[in-house]
């Protein structure tokens, strides 16, 4: 130590990241050393504060330009924790939409399991299933409807059935639509 100064080698023993990694963070620009007459990288003692904070968000899964965002006040810690955590979720739900897709083809009759692999491996992952369904159901239950005909409406959550003496209702539900019949509707 010089001065009020580190060296590359006193930072990286008393933080205990390996001295490529801190030139490496020199030279990506987390770590903003000062050089010496002779050349050599000198860091301050808030260098110790930074770069355990780096080590502690790369040990989060933060990648190294949210962390320059959060060091350079560009964004919040709690907005590169919340993206962070957003990627994370996304992840997890193409790993489950894997997992649920090997599970469909392994365990379907052997006869059905080249059509259900071939119709599995058309969408990636459930968010564009999801979407693909979305886009194919919407024009059939959008828009005006016969007044003869059943009406669709898209609920979250499926509401339960409420039995009623003057009109009787008949009531089909599913996870993502419920169907019920219009006031006035008459089967023939």
């Amino acid at each position: 130590m010089t001065g009020d100064t580190l060296g590359i080698g006193e930072l990286a023993r008393r933080t205990g990241v390996p001295v490529r990694t801190i030139r490496f963070y020199c030279d990506e620009g987390v770590l903003e050393p000062v050089r010496s007459a002779g050349g050599h990288r000198r860091f301050d003692g808030a260098a110790i504060d930074r770069l355990t904070l780096v080590r502690r968000l790369r040990g989060l899964g933060l990648g190294l330009r949210p962390i320059t965002d959060v060091l350079a006040g560009r964004c919040s810690l709690d907005e590169a924790v919340a993206a962070e955590r957003t990627a994370v979720d996304r992840e997890l739900a193409t790993l489950n939409w894997r997992r649920s897709v090997l599970r469909a083809v392994s365990e379907a009759a052997p006869a059905d399991r080249a059509a259900r692999l071939e119709l599995l491996s058309a969408v990636q992952d459930g968010y564009s299933a999801h979407e693909t369904l979305v886009r194919l159901w919407r024009p059939m239950t959008t828009g005006p409807t016969h007044p003869t005909r059943p009406a669709c409406s898209w609920t979250s959550a499926p509401r339960s059935p409420r039995p009623s003496r003057r009109r009787p209702r008949w009531w089909r539900t599913r996870s993502w639509c419920c169907w019920r019949r219009t006031p006035g509707w008459r089967s023939t």
